[in-house]
């Protein structure tokens, strides 16, 4: 009878070659898991952790992006009106609770290419690249309708002053964000829940 052995370099290479792939795999699986951590620490570093929309920071990082790209931008300043009040009077878990609602349904007006950011308490920062201000102010006027039918206990009616403004060649985020600031004091000081461009 005749037996077949394998020569002992031919083990040790085939024993090497089954741990490289081994430590391949390994490698691979650690990579892909820290890509997913990756990822998912710059969702969260751009994420206001309350609204599930951008936060500031990363709203001026595209805002900056968008004044270098874009042909037609306009950004609308949106702030609510007398929403001091609901805080006050049902304390901040409740406000909160509206707030998501709220934004949720301001990110149900807007298409693709309009970004909402939370721009600070009760502010919020719409971002549309490629529209014209004559469609910006369609769209803020959504804005506008969808808040003020918009009814969440313990809150009766909610309304929001939003304020327009289009980039003008050689603008800063400074100098636009004032020009919508500005226009959003007009539309609070005209009476609130209105737009004004």
């Amino acid at each position: 009878v005749q037996t077949c052995a394998l020569p002992i370099s031919f083990v040790i290479v085939f024993a090497l070659i089954t741990r490289f792939v081994a430590l391949w795999r390994e490698n691979l699986l650690q990579l892909a898991h820290s890509e997913k951590r990756a990822d998912r620490l710059a969702t969260l570093a751009a994420t206001d952790p309350l609204t599930g929309v951008l936060n500031r920071r990363a709203g001026e990082d595209l805002l900056a992006d968008e004044l270098n790209t874009s042909a037609d931008l306009t950004i609308a300043m949106v702030d609510l009106d007398h929403f001091k009040p609901v805080n006050d009077q049902y304390g901040h878990i409740e406000g909160d609770k509206v707030l998501k609602k709220i934004a949720a349904e301001l990110k149900g007006v807007l298409r693709h290419n309009e970004k909402l950011v939370r721009w600070g308490g009760d502010e919020f920062l719409v971002i549309m690249s490629d529209t014209s201000a004559e469609d910006a102010m369609k769209i803020a006027e959504r804005m506008r309708e969808a808040i003020a039918d918009f009814k969440e206990p313990p809150c009766d009616q909610i309304t929001t002053s939003i304020g327009l403004a289009t980039a003008e060649s050689g603008d800063s985020i400074r100098a636009l964000i004032g020009r919508a600031d500005d226009a959003m004091y007009q539309a609070k000081s005209a009476g609130r829940n209105r737009v004004v461009a």
